[in-house]
């Protein structure tokens, strides 16, 4: 996929993964990150050049396209952007925001760090790695389904992550009231 896949795609693939092995794609150079499976040789400027003109060629209708300058980490856009050219260019999208892959795994790391009890502070070091202003960091944050919270008595800001669909692993069993349900019917024919 062009050195770079949404780890959602591949979600119960990766769960199968053993350690040794997830080890081993790491020496040969495969990050599995926490949104993205990916290849950084691939995030290099002549690799992403590479797939633009790859794009380019097979997309050659497509001439709308807009590439990202050479450095920037993060893009804010009003403008609706083609998201799939936007990855093979290596930006993941948070709705008008465009982030670097590496540099949002590198957040999600630092976020990791600087998480205790399930709540974490914002520090100027996260801010600068994205390369946005602050106002543009919350939303972003929101985005990735981390909320703000204030502790009333101090007014300390923290953040915590509050997905927006929590997995239910208990599956509930409805009993239909409908009595004259034909498979209920049917389910009660015994064959001799």
């Amino acid at each position: 996929n062009n050195g770079i896949i949404k780890r959602e795609l591949v979600s119960e693939i990766i769960k199968n993964i053993s350690k040794e092995n997830r080890a081993n794609l790491r020496k040969t150079g495969v990050k599995i990150g926490r949104y993205h499976i990916f290849l950084p040789k691939m995030l290099k400027p002549d690799a992403v050049n590479l797939r633009i003109n790859l794009w380019k060629i097979y997309f050659q209708e497509n001439k709308e396209t807009t590439i990202p300058k050479s450095g920037l980490n993060f893009l804010h856009d009003q403008m609706k952007k083609n998201k799939k050219f936007l990855l093979i260019c290596g930006f993941e999208n948070f709705d008008n925001f465009y982030i670097r892959v590496d540099i949002l795994e590198r957040l999600f790391l630092k976020i990791i760090e600087s998480t205790k009890d399930g709540k974490f502070k914002i520090d100027s070091d996260m801010i600068n790695l994205i390369g946005c202003n602050k106002e543009n960091f919350f939303k972003l944050l929101e985005l990735m389904q981390y909320k703000r919270k204030i502790i009333k008595y101090n007014k300390e800001e923290f953040f915590v992550y509050e997905p927006k669909y929590k997995k239910n692993n208990k599956r509930k069993i409805v009993k239909k009231l409908n009595e004259n349900n034909p498979f209920d019917k049917l389910a009660e024919l015994r064959f001799r």
